[in-house]
């Protein structure tokens, strides 16, 4: 079993503006693994969930999740119990994804 990576800015983004985006990096990634950035939320009172998985290419340090990813996320609500976000970054051993491109 391989090391698990180092995700060097975890502490932070415990705040994230779904405005601006945020950037994750890493290091130490395994020989042979891709990276991925996922992320969830949850809203309660609305019902709401949204999540998104992004994958690095081989051999990045960082990876980008732009606004419109994160558009559809419920804001956080004061009220711990209400909602909930999280973010996780990983590693998959896939030296080579496949690049999907999806039109708008």
């Amino acid at each position: 079993m391989p090391a698990p990576l180092t995700w060097t800015n975890r502490d932070q983004l415990q705040n994230i503006a779904r405005s601006q985006g945020f950037t994750a990096n890493w290091n130490a990634v395994p020989a042979g693994h891709s990276v991925f950035v996922s992320g969830l939320a949850t809203d309660l009172p609305t019902n709401a969930t949204a999540v998104f998985v992004c994958v690095a290419k081989p051999g990045d340090t960082s990876l980008t999740v732009p606004p419109y990813v994160l558009a559809n996320f419920a804001a956080t609500r004061a009220r711990t119990l209400q909602s909930r976000g999280a973010i996780y970054v990983g590693s998959w051993p896939i030296g080579s994804p496949v690049q999907l491109r999806l039109r708008v």
